[in-house]
């Protein structure tokens, strides 16, 4: 699915790739997949190197403080969002072409704790 398929925004309309794939772990990211980048307390700034090493092309995130993403710039995309979960839950929607009155349903009721991986495994084995 193309980029601007899922995020409609001018600042990513030049770069209207093919995505691939969507992950939170930066250990399952492959290449073209879009990497959520979550501030945990567990939390560690090699996620990042990880991600685009692995091939992340475009890293989705809240309001970065304590990180300088200058230095990544030219490697990814990022993108920031006021809540990465919402944003999590509405791509992964539209990548697994997931019903919206099925969504309603279920994501309405989802703990917002819950794995991302194992949202995108539920929307991928309804498809």
């Amino acid at each position: 699915m193309k980029l601007i398929d899922l995020i409609n925004d001018k600042r990513l309309s030049k770069n209207n790739v093919n995505i691939l794939g969507l992950s939170e772990n930066s250990k399952e990211v492959k290449e073209k997949y879009i990497f959520f980048l979550r501030f945990t307390k567990n939390f560690k700034k090699k996620y990042i190197n990880e991600a685009i090493r692995n091939g992340a092309i475009l890293i989705i995130h809240e309001k970065i403080k304590q990180i300088d993403l200058e230095k990544f710039q030219n490697q990814c995309l990022f993108y920031e969002v006021k809540d990465v979960e919402k944003c999590m839950s509405e791509i992964s929607r539209r990548f697994y072409d997931v019903k919206k009155k099925f969504n309603k349903d279920i994501w309405s009721n989802w703990n917002k704790r819950k794995k991302f991986s194992c949202i995108l495994y539920f929307t991928a084995s309804i498809k």
